[in-house]
C-alpha cells in the first residue's frame, strides 16, 4: 500500500473502523488513514487488492481509518457482504460490531427504500437480520452498544433499523432464541415503514402541524407497506406487522381499526417498539424525549397495548428486575443511569 496525496481531514472524510471488515483481494472505496502531523493519507485506491499480509496488518490494534464521505455507501455496501465475518472476529470490541452493524443495517434499509420493490434488496435484507440475530444471541454483551445507538436519531432511515433492533431485543425476552420468530420480528421491523416512501416528502419533514388530508395520507402508509411487500416472498407474520403496526387493543388504531386478539402478535410488538422508539427519538416535530418518561407515558396508555409486551420492553430497557420493580410500584421517578444508559 503506498502513500500519496496527503491532506488536512475534514467533514469530506467518514471515520470507520476497517481493519476487521477488509479482506483479501480487491475493494471498491480509496482507503485512507491520519498521520501523526494530522494529515490524511491515501493508503491505496479503489480497486486495489489487499493481500493477506496487508490485511492482517489493517486489523492490528483496532486501527482506525476513513473513507470519504462521498464513497460512504460504497464502503457500507462491501461490509454488508462481509458483516459475518466482523460478527465472528473475537478480535473486536462489542461496541465496534455494534456500530458497523448499525451502519451496514442503515444501509441495507436504504437499499430497500431506493428499491422497494427489488427481490434481491429484500434477499439482502433477509441476509443482514441473519446476521443481526447472531450477533444479539452469540454476544450477550452487545446489546448495550445496541441499545446506545438505537437511543439517538434520526428519521426513516435510522427510524426503521431501531425498530429492527428493539423487536429483536424485545422478541428475545418474549420467544427466546427461537430464530424463525426472531428472524420474522426483524425482517418486520426493518421493512414496517417502507410505505413511507409513497408520502410526500414536503408532508414527512413538514415542522408544524399536519392538516387533516395530510394526516389522513400519512396513516395510509401502513397499507403501502403492505403493499409494496406482499409483492416480495415474505411469511404473512411480517406482512402483518407493516399493516398492523399501528393497530391498538382497544380499537383506537390504523388503517383497520383492529382490536384485541384481531392484530397479529408481532404486529403488537412493533407496535410497541415503534411507539417507544418514536417517543426517544428526534423528529422534525418534536425533542428527544428521555426512556423513563417514554416508559411511563407507554404505562399510561396500557389500554392500547399487550401488558406482557411492555413488561418485556421494559426488561430490555431497565435491564436490572430491580428497577423493573421499582417501576411498576411507582418508586423509579428519578432519572437513573444503568449500565450507561440514561434512563
Amino acid at each position: 500500500m503506498g502513500m500519496s496525496q496527503m491532506a488536512p481531514l475534514d467533514k469530506s472524510f467518514m471515520k470507520t473502523i476497517l481493519g476487521a471488515s477488509v479482506e483479501v483481494g480487491p475493494i471498491p472505496f480509496n482507503l485512507y488513514s491520519i498521520e501523526h502531523q494530522g494529515e490524511v493519507v491515501l493508503l491505496c485506491k479503489a480497486g486495489y487488492e489487499i493481500t493477506p499480509e496487508q490485511k492482517e496488518m489493517l486489523g492490528q490494534h483496532d486501527r482506525v481509518f476513513y473513507v470519504r464521505s462521498d464513497e460512504q455507501h460504497l464502503y457500507l455496501d462491501y461490509a454488508t457482504d462481509r458483516i459475518d465475518h466482523v460478527i465472528e472476529n473475537p478480535q473486536v470490541l462489542s461496541r465496534d460490531k455494534a456500530a458497523l452493524v448499525t451502519s451496514v443495517g442503515r444501509r441495507v434499509v436504504q437499499r430497500v427504500i431506493e428499491s422497494p420493490r427489488s427481490g434481491p434488496e429484500t434477499k439482502r435484507a433477509g441476509e443482514f437480520v441473519e446476521s443481526y440475530i447472531d450477533l444479539v444471541l452469540r454476544f450477550p454483551e452487545v446489546k448495550n452498544d445496541l441499545f446506545a445507538i438505537a437511543s439517538y436519531g434520526k428519521y426513516l432511515l435510522t427510524r426503521s433499523f431501531n425498530v429492527c433492533t428493539f423487536c429483536l431485543l424485545i422478541g428475545e425476552v418474549v420467544y427466546g432464541h427461537n430464530r424463525r420468530h426472531l428472524w420474522q420480528l426483524g425482517m418486520g421491523g426493518l421493512l414496517h415503514d417502507v410505505g413511507m416512501t409513497r408520502i410526500d416528502k414536503n408532508i414527512l419533514n413538514k415542522p408544524g402541524m399536519l392538516t387533516n388530508d395530510e394526516c389522513k395520507e400519512v396513516k395510509n402508509h401502513p397499507i403501502y407497506s403492505f403493499e409494496i411487500l406482499e409483492g416480495h416472498d415474505l411469511p404473512h407474520s411480517v406482512l402483518m406487522m407493516a399493516r398492523g403496526h399501528h393497530e391498538r387493543i382497544d380499537g383506537s388504531g390504523y388503517p383497520d381499526g383492529l382490536s384485541g386478539t384481531d392484530i397479529h402478535p408481532f404486529a403488537l410488538l412493533a407496535g410497541i417498539a415503534d411507539t417507544y422508539d418514536a417517543m426517544t427519538s428526534d423528529a422534525p416535530y418534536k425533542p428527544m424525549a428521555g426512556h423513563l418518561k417514554a416508559l411511563k407515558e407507554l404505562s399510561a396508555m396500557l389500554d392500547q397495548f399487550d401488558k406482557d409486551i411492555f413488561l418485556s420492553l421494559l426488561k430490555v430497557v431497565l435491564v436490572d428486575d430491580m428497577l423493573v420493580d421499582r417501576f411498576l410500584s411507582g418508586e423509579l421517578n428519578i432519572l437513573t443511569e444503568r449500565n450507561g444508559r440514561s434512563v
